[in-house]
């Protein structure tokens, strides 16, 4: 599946494309048919992530959507993997799902993930047994702060690891 935005594509990750090393551009650019950013992989994607997200994927291929989506960067000429968004699984008994993001150094501040996390919160939204989307981030990271705020997410407190803090979007009316 693939959701276009004005200045990405965002293709959810197949196990297929799981299982291509996270380290491996040259296979990265024949299947999002462009290029890699030169500083890939961006933070959080990582070989124990991508294991996770393979198991996942075998165990269910059907729940490809709600996990990872790559970012290809397409203004202009370009076709450029710049980074990744998604979730950490189906909606949840509650209807929560948690979302997370990063870019890589050379395309952050250009509201790049915040165009991302905007169509994918729209995307999940669209599935009526979703009632919150969250996130966590640390409080000194200001710049995914700032993307979680602009997509309309509100502090809801600490995260789930210490340090953390945890924003949410509520669907109107839904989650009193």
């Amino acid at each position: 599946m693939i959701i276009t935005t004005s200045r990405l594509e965002l293709i959810a990750l197949s196990l297929a494309m799981a299982q291509v090393p996270v380290t491996d551009k040259a296979a990265l650019a024949t299947m999002v048919d462009g290029t890699v950013a030169e500083q890939w992989p961006p933070e959080q994607m990582d070989e124990d992530a991508q294991r996770w997200l393979t198991e996942q994927l075998t165990v269910d291929p059907d729940q490809e959507e709600w996990l990872l989506w790559y970012l290809v960067h397409t203004e202009g000429t370009e076709r450029r993997l710049i980074g990744t968004v998604g979730f950490k699984g189906r909606p949840d008994a509650d209807g929560t799902v948690e979302l997370g993001y990063s870019v890589v150094p050379a395309y952050q501040r250009q509201g790049l993930a915040t165009e991302a996390v905007l169509d994918l919160i729209d995307w999940a939204l669209a599935d009526r047994t979703v009632k919150r989307i969250v996130a966590e981030t640390y409080p000194h990271l200001t710049p995914s702060i700032r993307v979680m705020e602009k997509c309309g997410m509100t502090l809801l407190g600490p995260g789930s690891a210490p340090g953390t803090v945890r924003y949410g979007y509520d669907r109107i009316g839904c989650c009193a």
